[in-house]
């Protein structure tokens, strides 16, 4: 009888396609998957209790119902869809809280050492259940076309504090914030270098527009897409909004990157794809003291021209060298594993075929109504959120954010890349 794997996807737009691509290759090995979201997966492996469980965060949900999928004889694993650059303790201890029981995991893959060691010296996770993989969103990198013949400028959106997913307006987060804390003055700090860096990123998509060169917009995971139809109209044809879940398929698309300084940068970085950054034009900056290891990494993977024409020159070069620093270099490889022999699915699916399961017999046999009743839940989810007024749970926000069977499916990249893996297994 199949072992059963649930893979739970936090962020849609940020961890679908490695998710499904993981899924696809699990399968390969005789696991029966089922992607959920957060709205299906607790109901789901409550009922349905699965072999494995793999988390995008420890913090996902609570201990309680944690310690209950465990006692069932469920291995728990979390997989890191939010890595940090080494020595950024502050950011590291977000997303690994102190109160995190973290003796509930069966493992937790991390992109890289520096998360590794730290785990064990910080939060006391023994080595041996911390597995630096690298991140398994990258390893739809090779898949991915380098190829600058036609020109096509891919804009990558972070603005997800002027336009967020649910349509909040900014009063409720002044309402409740502290603006004397490090938190608060964060946030404040943020809105400006948004309002300024989308600013600048309008003026250049309009002077490349008018130049007949296409631009593709991939708006932040947990922005409002909807919003964009507004800039859809305001410039015309020439401009694509990118709404699909596949950050690497937008990639495949384009020659050369513009945006503001963002962790995004590390794909187009290692493809070797000019990136252009608003840096070199604001007057607003990050002056936060977690925010300085972030910046002063990803600066380096960019070109930082000081106005609107030179950015777009460098845009519009088909023959510009995509900018190289071995500091990055070393950096990234530190903090995504880059050194491994191993590809980072590969590498998960080699200790999830090494853990041993606790299913009994009866358990086993029960998860053989998991694909029937997944499907019930994603289309009652749909039926409930169609009837529903308020943007969190409309129809819209179950589209861009949660995944659902009936509604996201893989992008054509994606099936490619499934079926050069199995050409690569003979199958």
């Amino acid at each position: 009888m199949k072992k059963t794997v649930v893979i739970h996807t936090d962020a849609l737009r940020r961890e679908y396609p490695a998710n499904w691509v993981l899924a696809e290759r699990l399968k390969l090995d005789g696991y029966r998957v089922f992607i959920t979201s957060r709205l299906t997966t607790n109901r789901l492996v409550m009922l349905f209790p699965p072999d494995f469980l793999i988390l995008s965060h420890v913090f996902s949900y609570g201990v309680d119902f944690l310690l209950k999928i465990k006692n069932k004889g469920t291995k728990i694993f979390a997989n890191e869809v939010e890595g940090e650059v080494e020595g950024n303790d502050v950011g590291i201890s977000g997303t690994y809280p102190a109160n995190v029981n973290y003796d509930i995991f069966e493992g937790i893959f991390v992109w890289g050492h520096w998360s590794k060691k730290w785990l064990n010296e910080n939060r006391s996770v023994p080595l041996s259940r911390v597995h630096a993989i690298g991140c398994t969103r990258l390893s739809l990198l090779p898949y991915v076309s380098t190829d600058r013949k036609k020109s096509k400028i891919g804009f990558i959106s972070r603005f997800e504090i002027l336009n967020p997913f649910d349509a909040r307006h900014a009063f409720e987060n002044l309402v409740v914030i502290d603006p004397f804390s490090a938190r608060g003055q964060s946030y404040l700090e943020r809105n400006n270098v948004d309002a300024e860096c989308f600013a600048i990123c309008m003026k250049v998509i309009q002077s490349l527009i008018s130049e007949g060169i296409q631009v593709i917009i991939r708006p932040h995971p947990n922005e409002d897409i909807n919003t964009y139809n507004f800039l859809q109209e305001h410039f015309g044809p020439m401009l694509t909004i990118d709404k699909g879940p596949d950050y690497t398929n937008f990639l495949n698309q384009v020659t050369h990157i513009f945006a503001p300084l963002s962790s995004a940068f590390t794909e187009p970085y290692l493809l070797k794809k000019p990136i252009v950054s608003t840096l070199g034009m604001q007057k607003n900056k990050y002056e936060v003291a977690h925010q300085q290891p972030f910046s002063t990494s990803f600066s380096k993977a960019a070109y930082e021209p000081i106005d609107i024409k030179s950015a777009v020159d460098l845009l519009k070069n088909t023959n510009i060298e995509a900018k190289q620093d071995l500091n990055l270099d070393k950096q990234l490889s530190s903090m995504y594993a880059l050194e491994n022999s191993d590809d980072p699915i590969e590498a998960l699916i080699f200790v999830i075929n090494q853990t041993t399961t606790s299913l009994s017999y009866k358990q086993r046999v029960l998860t053989q109504l998991t694909a029937p009743f997944k499907l019930a839940i994603d289309l009652l989810y749909i039926v409930y959120c169609l009837a529903r007024k308020h943007p969190i749970m409309s129809f819209r926000t179950l589209r861009q954010y949660h995944y659902n069977a009936f509604i996201h499916k893989p992008t054509k990249f994606m099936k490619n890349v499934v079926v050069e893996i199995k050409k690569g297994k003979g199958k």
